[in-house]
């Protein structure tokens, strides 16, 4: 049996001969265009599909031109024979696709790179939809991700880049994206978990999952016989007023991110219906967390832009993310507020919160800060939602509706028992305090007076300002010399050592010499 060391690295000598020879294929090594890009990557297979995918909501690393040629990869992905898709179906079950169906679509309703979909009816009667996942997926993905990273690692890309984005940050990214959307019943409990929070809002719904029927590589749900939320015309044909739509949808997804802290991380138009008066989310493979914490830094965030607070927004960016090194701390709050000063001069209702998120995140990794998975994960849902939103009601804000219920929100959880003691204690431990005021007033005061007070200075602002320090101490250093210089010299005037020049010694005019050609020194610097 051979080594499976030595397996692995015949397996990976085949696969970069197979990606050399699609490179050559596409003429890759002629020039590269946005589209012949898009095309290479889904010649290269599912993992490389994800990635691109990724990489079309990244603006911070491709220009806007392969981000736009990217995003088809979302949904311009070839189908698979019905048969391939049959084999997965009947090895999860154990049994022939009839036994479980009394009828199956053998024409996909949708394809995207993970699954491909189609309608059928249970054994009960019950229209569904069955989400099959394309077979080796699972496998394919973590491979390819993995000879990525070995292949970043040995290249030293990430280092190469600088700081401005970290390429094995971003496949540990992919990586997490192919274990949630390549596993089902994860899929299924997120689905379960959604319902749960958004149990008492009347307009928002989940499909039902046949939990039955699903397994790792299979998930069955209801259909849902409803209008696609881009299709406005349709919409409004219906009765639906697209405004309504579009608040309550920015209010609920609002929500997801600030309170319950578990959002649709791909809220495009193919995942979302209306149907019977409420908007119906589907497909959850892929959902976002927000830590309480970085929940509380976010709403933090929408009112320091709103506000136009620099310096808070600049703390709030240090505390969400992770510096990679040093950080200029002037030069960082200088770009904050360059930012700001931009959007100060929008009116509220037209930022849009999307972008400026990716922007911030975009400046924050030029000083070094690399923001977590929820955040960037946040800000392409809110970028996509944007997107969205412009279709359905132009009109609505998301900054707007997340300003309004944050305000909402915190009035509802105001406690005014809990709140009333807890002024109480504050005044309390003031007036405590206030009583020992005086003495430590009057005890820095004698400290001072016997030059024994002390102030400790840290300065983080830069290895510019400690080199100007040192200068600067050099110079302090040359005049105190000087002045001991001149001040030795004149003393020397008094001694009794023999004259030469001017009623002066030797010594004295040396000194006097001395100290004039340091100050002079001192005075040109």
């Amino acid at each position: 049996m051979s080594d499976p060391a030595e397996k692995a690295q015949t397996g990976n000598r085949a696969r970069i001969h197979e990606l050399i020879a699609i490179l050559a294929r596409r003429g890759a090594f002629s020039g590269m265009t946005p589209r012949k890009l898009r095309l290479i990557i889904e010649d290269m297979g599912p993992g490389f599909v994800k990635l691109g995918q990724i990489l079309s909501m990244r603006r911070d690393i491709m220009s806007a031109e392969y981000c736009e040629e990217l995003s088809h990869l979302r949904t311009d992905v070839r189908t698979l024979d019905f048969e391939a898709m049959r084999g997965v179906i009947e090895e999860d079950y154990g049994v022939p696709l009839e036994k479980r169906f009394s009828s199956f679509s053998e024409e996909p309703a949708g394809s995207a790179s993970i699954a491909q979909v189609y309608p059928a009816v249970t054994r009960g009667g019950s229209r569904v939809v069955v989400k099959v996942q394309r077979p080796g997926m699972r496998d394919a993905m973590r491979r390819d991700i993995e000879f990525l990273k070995k292949i970043t690692r040995l290249l030293s890309l990430d280092r190469r880049a600088g700081n401005v984005f970290n390429l094995e940050d971003i496949l540990d990214e992919l990586l997490f994206a192919a274990e949630q959307e390549t596993d089902f019943i994860r899929e299924a409990e997120n689905m379960r978990e959604f319902a749960e929070l958004n149990r008492g809002v009347n307009f928002i719904a989940v499909p039902k999952v046949y939990k039955s029927l699903t397994t790792p590589r299979v998930i069955v749900m209801e259909y849902i016989d409803g209008i696609r939320i881009d299709d406005r015309a349709a919409l409004i044909a219906e009765g639906y007023d697209p405004e309504e739509i579009g608040r309550k949808l920015a209010s609920n997804f609002i929500k997801q991110m600030l309170t319950d802290g578990f959002f649709h991380a791909d809220p495009h138009p193919g995942n979302i219906y209306i149907r019977d008066g409420r908007i119906v989310y589907i497909d959850m493979g892929m959902m976002g967390r927000l830590s309480e914490r970085d929940r509380r830094l976010f709403r933090n965030a929408i009112f320091a832009i709103v506000q136009s607070d620099a310096a808070e927004l600049k703390n709030i960016l240090l505390l969400l993310g992770t510096a990679q090194g040093e950080i200029d701390h002037a030069k960082l709050l200088s770009d904050v507020g360059e930012l700001l000063a931009r959007y100060a001069a929008l009116d509220i209702g037209s930022i849009n919160i999307g972008q400026a998120v990716e922007e911030f995140v975009i400046m924050a990794g030029s000083h070094g800060i690399t923001m977590s998975r929820g955040i960037t994960m946040m800000g392409r849902g809110l970028l996509t939602l944007e997107g969205v939103l412009s279709q359905l009601s132009p009109d609505i804000s998301i900054l707007n509706v997340a300003a309004e219920y944050i305000q909402s929100d915190m009035l509802k959880d105001i406690d005014v028992k809990r709140l009333a003691v807890s002024f109480a204690k504050t005044a309390y431990y003031m007036a405590k305090k206030g009583e020992t005021i005086p003495v430590n007033a009057a005890e820095l005061l004698r400290l001072a007076l016997m030059g024994e007070a002390k102030i400790n200075i840290k300065n983080t602002d830069g290895e510019e300002i400690r080199r100007e320090i040192s200068r600067g101490s050099g110079r302090i250093a040359a005049a105190v010399a000087a002045a001991g210089l001149f001040i030795a010299a004149s003393l020397l005037c008094f001694s009794s050592l023999p004259q030469a020049i001017w009623g002066m010694s030797v010594p004295t005019l040396v000194g006097y010499a001395l100290a004039l050609l340091l100050m002079i020194r001192v005075l040109r610097r």
